[in-house]
């Protein structure tokens, strides 16, 4: 069954809705769709594959079974891979599944990914397709500075008090010293003969 999309708006009508009734007695939507706390506890054990002993608990052996899962499906990751869809994205996701099939405990599943990763990098080389290795850039989460400046003046005011000293006394500085004019260097004699005795 496939949900309708709910737009952002209705999602935040919803939370101011949820947040308006909190203190009118009515019951909350979110709280009354969530699971009470502790009810794993109640619940007889043994129920989910990931609660059994997992079927592989040797590395080597799990590595083994996925790429034999990935050498039936082929043609499906690497049009997955050319799609756009991560490297990292698919290692995740089918290690997870191994999980939840009760293939594997998470431990396993985490040694895994490297050889994982870097079979499904080769196997997209053997074909010459495109591949994205991780879902996002690392480079894009770096901090601005505006970011570094505001955390800095939260969190140590110090440290930004400081900071902001120094560059004040630098742009006054700057401000006071006149600019001098770079001199022109004298031009090197161009040959042997005029160079004379060094």
């Amino acid at each position: 069954m496939i949900r309708p999309r709910i737009s952002k708006n209705d999602i935040d009508q919803q939370i101011l809705q949820a947040a308006q009734s909190a203190g009118t007695g009515e019951p909350d939507p979110i709280m009354a769709s969530s699971a009470p706390p502790g009810i794993g506890m109640t619940q007889p054990k043994g129920q989910w594959k990931w609660e059994q002993p997992p079927a592989i608990t040797d590395p080597n052996q799990a590595i083994d079974s996925i790429i034999d899962q990935f050498d039936q499906t082929k043609d499906n990751i690497v049009k997955l891979m050319v799609a756009g869809v991560s490297v990292e994205e698919i290692v995740t996701t089918v290690t997870f599944n191994a999980f939840m099939e009760g293939q594997v405990n998470p431990d396993v599943a985490e040694l895994i990914k490297p050889a994982l990763t870097l079979y499904l990098m080769k196997l997209a080389d053997d074909v010459d397709a495109p591949f994205k290795l991780y879902a996002e850039d690392p480079q894009s989460n770096e901090i601005s500075d505006v970011e570094l400046f505001r955390t800095m003046k939260q969190r140590n005011p110090e440290m930004f008090t400081q900071l902001k000293e120094n560059v004040n006394q630098g742009l006054r500085m700057a401000k006071a010293k006149p600019v001098e004019q770079p001199q022109q260097r004298q031009q090197a004699p161009q040959n042997f003969l005029e160079m004379g005795d060094v």
